[in-house]
């Protein structure tokens, strides 16, 4: 086989590996066209996905395929949410009109998330997210009491109602335990409790364990124990 005839099988293989299997060509350079017409306001294609009640912001990866039938063609491709990595399955009709194409009906065909195939147990949490669940909690358990939360203080052996004033930027890590500090008012006294919010990874999801009083300051005013 001579160089010429080597040049033109990797020209042709290289050919097959980018245009889709079935694929008219010229297709789909129109499709690519259009579909990309569909981005120049914002840069992303974007969809509203019912299932996550939000707008998914997407950039092209490949057109796996186009299918001809009945006049229409049904356009098959790829995108990746560049929020959240996930790649999003799409489908679109491109139909012909006045010597030219349309694209109707974009819709979202699947999701395969960015984490999919990975055990859950095997999640690592960053600290802001670990510090977003405990904050979560704080927010759930106060949610019809004012923002307020109900802890027995076993040393005083009384019910405080606290207030949370801060939760402090560090996530002490301990296999699958973590916990960090936290400050809280008690409202009825003003004291100020020093309070260890401890959380359990388990089964890849994390969930509450302790809060634990590690220490009381007597009537202090929330506002003065932070200048």
């Amino acid at each position: 086989m001579n160089t010429r005839t080597l040049t033109m099988a990797g020209l042709i293989f290289f050919f097959a590996l980018t245009v889709p299997a079935g694929a008219n060509p010229d297709l789909l350079e129109v499709a690519k066209d259009k579909l990309k017409e569909r981005t120049l306001q914002s840069g992303t294609l974007d969809i509203y996905d019912s299932d996550k009640s939000q707008v998914r912001n997407l950039r092209l990866i490949a057109i796996k395929d186009i299918i001809e039938k009945d006049g229409a063609s049904l356009i098959v491709a790829d995108y990746r949410d560049i929020n959240s990595g996930d790649i999003v399955g799409v489908e679109a009709d491109m139909v012909s009109a006045e010597e030219d194409f349309l694209i109707k009906g974009v819709r979202i065909k699947g999701i395969q998330a960015v984490n999919e195939g990975a055990s859950e147990e095997e999640k690592e949490y960053t600290d802001d997210e670990i510090q977003a669940f405990m904050m979560g909690y704080v927010e759930r358990q106060g949610k019809f009491t004012d923002g307020k939360i109900m802890l027995f203080d076993k040393d005083n052996e009384k019910m405080r109602t606290l207030e949370l004033n801060e939760i402090k930027k560090e996530v002490r890590r301990m296999g699958i335990f973590y916990s960090s500090s936290s400050k809280f008012t008690d409202v009825d006294t003003n004291d100020i409790l020093d309070i260890d919010i401890s959380v359990e990874k388990k089964n890849g999801k994390l969930k509450v364990q302790a809060l634990r009083i590690r220490n009381v300051r007597k009537g202090l005013v929330g506002k003065e124990i932070f200048q």
